[in-house]
C-alpha cells in the first residue's frame, strides 16, 4: 500500500506543478533524456553501419571464397584433361598404336585396317584423326566403340558408318573416324608469353 500511495504522491504533486505553469523541476530531466536519446541513437546509427560493414566484409569473402573454389576445380579439370591428352612428341605414330592396342584387346587386329586420317589446328590443339574400317558383326561393332570411348587416354569417334552386306547378314561393313588432340606446346608458350 505504501508503494501505491507513494506513486499517488508523485503525481499528485506533477499536476500541481503543471498547474501552476512551474516547469522548472522538469527541464533537467527533459534535457538528458533528450540526451541520452541522442546519444543512443548516434550509437545505434554507427553500431548498423559498422553491423552493414562486416555483412559487406563477409559476403567479399564468400564471394572470394566461391570464386577460388570455381578456380581451383576449373584447374583441376583442365589439368586433368591435359594428363589425358597424348604428347606432341609422340603424335605421328600414337593414334595408330592407341588403335592397335584397342583391336588387340578386343581380338579384332584381323578384322579390322585403319590408317592415319588428317591433321587439324585448333587454337593451341592440333586434332589428329585415323580411319578405322573393316567387316564387323554388331557385338564387335558395340565392343569396338565401347572401347574407343572408354579409353583412359583421349580418344574420341567423329564419324561411324555402318552399312549393311548383301552376301554377310551377320555382318556390316563399319567405318570410323576416330580423333584425338594434341597440345602444341610452342603455342601453348606463345599465348601464355603474350599475357604476362
Amino acid at each position: 500500500m505504501k508503494f501505491v500511495n507513494w506513486i499517488k504522491d508523485i503525481f499528485t504533486s506533477i499536476q500541481v506543478l503543471i498547474q501552476d505553469r512551474n516547469f522548472k523541476p522538469f527541464w533537467r530531466p527533459l534535457i538528458i533524456v533528450v540526451l541520452v536519446f541522442v546519444i543512443l541513437n548516434l550509437l545505434n546509427t554507427s553500431a548498423k553501419e559498422q553491423v552493414v560493414d562486416v555483412k559487406k566484409k563477409i559476403e567479399a569473402q564468400n564471394v572470394e571464397f566461391e570464386n577460388e573454389k570455381d578456380y581451383k576445380e576449373a584447374k583441376t579439370k583442365y589439368q586433368n584433361l591435359l594428363s589425358k591428352l597424348p604428347p606432341a612428341s609422340q603424335k605421328n605414330e600414337w593414334i595408330l598404336l592407341q588403335i592397335e592396342s584397342i583391336a588387340n584387346l578386343r581380338g579384332l587386329q584381323n578384322d579390322i585396317k585403319y590408317v592415319k586420317g588428317s591433321n587439324a589446328t585448333y587454337g593451341i590443339l592440333d586434332i589428329s584423326t585415323a580411319v578405322i574400317t573393316g567387316q564387323l558383326t554388331y557385338k564387335q561393332v558395340g565392343l569396338l566403340v565401347e572401347s574407343i570411348e572408354n579409353n583412359p587416354q583421349f580418344l574420341r569417334i567423329k564419324n561411324l558408318t555402318l552399312e549393311k552386306q548383301e552376301k554377310a547378314f551377320d555382318k556390316v561393313q563399319v567405318k570410323i573416324e576416330v580423333y584425338t588432340a594434341f597440345l602444341e606446346e610452342h603455342k601453348m608458350l606463345e599465348k601464355t608469353s603474350r599475357r604476362k
